[in-house]
């Protein structure tokens, strides 16, 4: 069975949720520097 073309509105999802996550981890590592400086 072929696999569907992906829909592009489903593929810009899926980056904007690898994108807010990688921020997230980011934003969550500098709280952490941040209170460890504090």
């Amino acid at each position: 069975k072929k696999r569907k073309m992906e829909n592009p509105s489903n593929v810009k999802e899926h980056l904007d949720i690898k994108v807010s996550n990688h921020f997230t981890r980011i934003f969550k590592l500098m709280v952490k520097d941040i209170n460890e400086l504090i």
